[in-house]
């Protein structure tokens, strides 16, 4: 669907399944994907490392979180990758929503496990998009996936921290 001068994919397994293989061998758009193995996305180093690696100062357009599906590591990779957008860049989180598909019926483990999902990241976004839209322009949920779009403010790499900029009143409302 899109034409993609560049793409990187992050992936937590040492390597590559044999389907991801055969596509990379086969497809086109293969040239144009850099995959790293063996990343965890909450490895701050690591993945500032590969991001300066595939794009230099260049600002992304698109990124897609389909990673961990918890609170800790999505947020370190969201604090990373989100400033690097261009102004009216997209981040989609997938799958955001997990933790309460299945809540309160028979053989949910959730409430045993010590188990923090992303939904917090979604609502703390929702909040910076009411207190600042200039950093978080809009914020579009779907069950399962949440698009967040950057502003137009300039947003520092090195200091961002979402989780900052939700103002007092949001600050409360989330207990932060």
């Amino acid at each position: 669907m899109f034409q993609p001068r560049r793409l990187s994919a992050f992936e937590i397994a040492k390597r590559a399944s044999d389907n991801f293989d055969k596509f990379l061998a086969s497809h086109p758009i293969a040239s144009c994907i850099r995959t790293h193995f063996d990343c965890d996305q909450g490895d701050a180093g690591k993945l500032k490392h590969l991001l300066d690696q595939d794009f230099g100062q260049e600002p992304l357009d698109l990124v897609i979180d389909d990673a961990s599906h918890l609170l800790g590591p999505t947020m370190t990779s969201f604090n990373i990758l989100f400033p690097r957008l261009r102004p009216g860049g997209v981040f989609v989180i997938e799958d955001w929503s997990w933790e309460h598909y299945q809540e309160g019926r028979p053989g949910f483990a959730f409430a045993d496990e010590m188990v923090t999902g992303f939904a917090r990241l979604v609502l703390i976004a929702s909040l910076v998009s009411a207190h600042q839209p200039d950093v978080v322009s809009k914020v579009v949920l779907m069950r399962g996936i949440a698009v967040i779009y950057r502003g137009t403010s300039e947003l520092d790499p090195e200091e961002f921290a979402i989780d900052s900029l939700m103002g007092e009143r949001g600050k409360q409302l989330l207990s932060v």
